[in-house]
C-alpha cells in the first residue's frame, strides 16, 4: 500500500534514521493540546532507559482548527531523546493518518515493530517495557498473533486488579496496538483496498460497511487443534457490528477485520495500562465517554517492570 504523505515538513532531534532503533512509537495528534500534554508527560513518566531505545514519531494534523503550533511546542519540551515531529498540510483525519504513518513507518523506513498512541491515550509508567515484554511473550506462545495492547475495559478496583495482571486473552479493538512487519504485509493487502474503498465512496460509513460485510462472508474461520494456534472467537461479534452498522472507529473496524480475514488474533492483558482520556472529539463526547469507560481507572503497578510471563484465558 502506498498512501501519499504530503508532509509540509519533517523535523527530526536526536538519532539519525541511520542509527535508528527497531521499535518506532507513532503519536497522533490534530487539536486537542490540554489531552496531548497529559499523554506526553504519562510517555515521559515512562523509564528513559526503554524511551532511549524507540524513536518517537509525532504525526500532527494541519488545516483549519489545527493546533500544530501548541503541540509542537509541548514536544520540544519534553525529555524524549529520539523525536520525529511530522507536520501535514491538511487535515488528514484519523483513518489515512493511521494508515499513511504504518506504511511510512514499516515500508519506507524498515521498523520491525511499531507502536501506535493517539493525543487522548494516557499510559502508565510500565507501559513500553510491559508491551515489548508481552508481545515477545505471545510471538513465542502462538504462531498466529496479529498484534497485542495493554488495553481492556478493565472496572475492577486495584486489589482485584492485582490478581489479573498476567491474564491476557483475545479481544476486539484497536488502542495501542503493537503490531510487527511481517503481520503489516500480511494485512496490508486487505487494507489497501478499503482504503481505496473508503476514498470512492467518499468516506460513507454505510457503504464501507457494505463492503466489510461482502467481505466478511468469504471469510471460512480456521479450525485448528494446534495449542499453538488461537482460534478468533470475535468473527459473530465483528459480523454483527459490521451488518448493523454499529462500528463507529472505520479504522478499528478495518484493521479488526484484516486481522480476522488472516485467521490472526490481537492479544490483550485483562489490565489496562493504557485509559482513553479523549471525552471531546470525533467520536465522543462526554456522555458517550461515560457510558463505555465509566468506572475505568488508569492504576500504575511496580510488578509491571518484573513480568515476562502472562497466563493465557481462553
Amino acid at each position: 500500500m502506498r498512501l501519499i504523505l504530503q508532509l509540509l515538513i519533517i523535523i527530526f532531534y536526536g538519532k539519525s534514521l541511520e542509527s535508528k532503533n527497531n521499535v518506532a512509537v507513532n503519536i497522533i495528534a490534530y487539536n486537542r493540546p490540554d489531552y496531548f500534554e497529559v499523554v506526553l508527560k504519562s510517555i515521559e513518566s515512562n523509564p528513559k532507559y526503554i524511551t532511549d531505545l524507540m524513536d518517537f514519531y509525532f504525526f500532527l494534523d494541519g488545516g483549519i482548527g489545527s493546533k500544530q503550533v501548541e503541540l509542537e511546542r509541548l514536544i520540544k519540551l519534553s525529555n524524549l531523546k529520539n523525536i520525529t515531529i511530522v507536520k501535514r498540510e491538511t487535515n488528514f483525519h484519523l483513518v489515512s493518518n493511521i494508515l499513511s504513518a504504518r506504511s511510512h513507518i514499516f515500508d519506507d523506513l524498515g521498523y520491525e515493530y511499531l507502536i501506535e498512541l493517539e493525543d487522548d491515550m494516557q499510559i502508565t509508567p510500565q507501559f513500553f517495557k510491559l508491551i515489548l515484554a508481552f508481545n515477545k511473550w505471545a510471538k513465542n506462545k502462538f504462531n498466529n498473533i496479529g498484534g497485542v495492547m495493554l488495553f481492556n475495559i478493565c472496572r475492577n478496583d486495584i486489589s482485584e486488579k492485582k490478581e489479573l495482571l498476567k491474564d491476557c486473552s483475545v479481544i476486539i479493538g484497536h488502542r495501542g496496538l503493537m503490531l510487527s512487519s511481517d503481520i503489516w504485509k500480511i494485512i496490508k493487502p486487505f487494507l489497501a483496498e478499503y482504503y481505496k474503498t473508503y476514498e470512492e465512496s467518499d468516506r460513507s460509513k454505510i457503504k464501507v460497511l457494505d463492503w466489510m460485510e461482502d467481505k466478511i462472508k468469504l471469510y471460512n474461520p480456521c479450525i485448528s487443534y494446534d495449542d499453538k494456534f488461537l482460534v478468533n472467537p470475535a468473527y459473530e461479534v465483528i459480523k454483527n457490528l459490521i451488518h448493523t452498522k454499529n462500528w463507529s472507529h472505520f479504522q478499528d473496524a478495518a484493521t479488526n477485520l484484516a486481522i480476522l480475514v488472516n485467521n490472526l488474533v490481537v492479544l490483550a492483558t485483562s489490565v489496562n495500562r493504557l485509559l482513553d482520556i479523549g471525552r471531546e472529539g470525533l467520536n465522543f463526547n462526554e456522555e458517550g465517554w461515560k457510558e463505555k469507560y465509566h468506572n475505568m481507572k488508569l492504576d500504575a503497578f511496580c510488578e509491571d517492570e518484573y513480568i515476562e510471563d502472562f497466563i493465557y484465558k481462553p
